[in-house]
């Protein structure tokens, strides 16, 4: 680049003919130096001044302008564009070559970008009555709570996030949490508190009340693939069953020779 941000450059003063640009290569490490061609002055830049600018490029075209992630790579980009100056100068015949970073103030020419990959958490909710999938709480919204942390939350702690999952069948699955920092949280329904409702709780929904509980609640976040928490909501319906059992002594029973009735 070859502007400041503050106004005109002289064209005098533009070092770079066209903007040179370099990219990562793959590495195992999450840390890399790309290099841009050494510029070289001469005695004709002295009592010059040279402005330059760094900015990260390729950036994708779906990135939100207010958090600057993008759905498609799920990657916070660093939109930053750093500025320098270089000025030229001779100390008995010898050039001096002065640089200046705009952002930090001080003779450093590495401009850094922090790129973040960030995770999210699918929710699937089952609704069981006697052991099979029911829909009878189709229309219903349910409340899912986000809890960051490597320890399980108590009883009484406050869901750090939350979510209204509406149930549209027996089983239903949602993207619930978008754009977290990678690492392990905890996924509870909540109650109107916010407080986790665990394994072997109950909760009351609609005209019923239901047994909830989680095959594995937390989740660990290590790459932008979603993780799922499966939470199932199960009741049992009273019921009695009666039975009439005839004997038929010294005789073999036929098809439909007995009958009874309640």
């Amino acid at each position: 680049g070859a502007a400041d941000g503050t106004g005109e450059v002289p064209a005098e003063n533009v070092k770079l003919a066209a903007a040179e640009e370099k990219a990562t290569e793959k590495t195992e490490g999450t840390v890399q130096t790309v290099d841009f061609s050494t510029i070289n002055f001469t005695q004709a830049d002295i009592g010059k001044t040279f402005y330059f600018k760094i900015v990260e490029t390729h950036i994708p075209t779906d990135i939100d302008p207010a958090t600057h992630i993008s759905p498609s790579d799920h990657i916070r980009y660093d939109v930053s564009e750093h500025y320098f100056t270089v000025t030229i100068t001779s100390e008995n015949g010898a050039l001096v070559v002065t640089k200046t970073a705009q952002t930090t103030g001080d003779g450093n020419t590495l401009a850094k970008f922090g790129n973040k990959l960030l995770g999210s958490i699918t929710v699937t909710k089952n609704v069981v009555v006697n052991g099979e999938g029911s829909d009878e709480l189709i229309g219903e919204t349910i409340t899912i709570g986000l809890f960051p942390g490597d320890e399980e939350p108590d009883n009484d702690a406050v869901a750090d996030d939350t979510y209204e999952l509406e149930i549209k069948d027996a089983t239903t699955t949602e993207t619930a949490f978008e754009n977290l920092e990678l690492g392990t949280y905890y996924v509870y329904e909540v109650d109107e508190n916010g407080h986790p409702i665990k394994s072997g709780a109950t909760t009351a929904i609609g005209e019923h009340v239901y047994t909830v509980s989680e095959d594995t609640p937390n989740v660990t976040l290590t790459s932008a693939a979603a993780e799922n928490v499966e939470i199932t909501n199960a009741r049992e319906e009273g019921s009695v069953t009666f039975s009439a059992q005839k004997t038929y002594t010294n005789g073999n029973l036929k098809d439909k020779q007995f009958y009874f009735t309640t």
